[in-house]
């Protein structure tokens, strides 16, 4: 139910809806240099509930000019994730926002403005074992769970 919902053109379209307002802090931040580095000296952004891709083609599209940047599709449609890493040509993950797959103080920025009510709704801790949902939370319980990942990969002054 949830992909057939996720992948039908009107979700799609309206999520793509006031891109500047979903990105226009990070663009500020990459605008002026402003995103920490991690401790191997990168910049890296993570685009979390990657949707149709509109956020990430412009935070691409700022932080072409930088070599130094790197950034990471990261949604729980494997789906959406594999046609994001072929179409915009960046590094693409499939993971739960509850679980993230990323080293502790490893991430410079993460975008998550359209996805922490699709947390709460659909939930986190995702462990499929034979189609049945072990440890799985919704709610305020899974936005917290969520929040606690992003703290943990972000560096210290992490955005």
């Amino acid at each position: 139910m949830l992909k057939s919902i996720k992948e039908s053109g009107d979700y799609l379209g309206q999520i793509s809806n006031n891109i500047s307002e979903k990105v226009g802090i990070l663009e500020q931040e990459i605008e002026r240099g402003n995103l920490p580095k991690t401790p191997d000296g990168k910049i890296r952004i993570v685009e979390l509930g990657t949707g149709g891709g509109e956020s990430l083609r412009r935070i691409k599209g700022k932080a072409k000019f930088d070599n130094n940047i790197d950034i990471i599709a990261l949604d729980i449609m494997p789906s959406l994730v594999s046609s994001l890493k072929n179409e915009i040509g960046t590094e693409a993950v499939a993971a739960d926002a509850g679980e993230l797959p990323f080293y502790d103080n490893s991430i410079s920025a993460i975008n998550a403005s359209a996805i922490l009510h699709e947390i709460s709704s659909y939930g986190t801790g995702l462990n499929e074992v034979g189609n049945i949902e072990r440890n799985k939370i919704y709610g305020t319980a899974a936005v917290t769970k969520a929040l606690a990942e992003f703290n943990r990969v972000l560096t210290p002054e992490g955005i």
